[in-house]
């Protein structure tokens, strides 16, 4: 779990050196505690979207929001 200027996107804004768009996932903390988990795109280093899930599983013996807070955007 880290803001969206964490470790890991930083680490993915690798992606400045090369002609890729990099989409990835991370989890990023909520004020409740929870997490967001948010998807990320990224091109030539910067940030171009980001898409926190709205939709959470919560089936079965799964209930996704019990750590995870739903989006509010598409």
């Amino acid at each position: 779990m880290q803001p969206l200027d964490g470790p890991f996107t930083q680490w993915l804004q690798a992606s400045r050196s090369s002609d890729l768009t990099v989409i990835a996932c991370v989890h990023m903390p909520a004020p409740d505690g929870r997490v967001w988990n948010t998807l990320v795109g990224l091109r030539d280093g910067a940030v171009l979207a980001q898409y926190r899930k709205l939709h959470r599983y919560d089936a079965f013996a799964m209930q996704e929001s019990t750590h995870v807070i739903a989006g509010q955007e598409i």
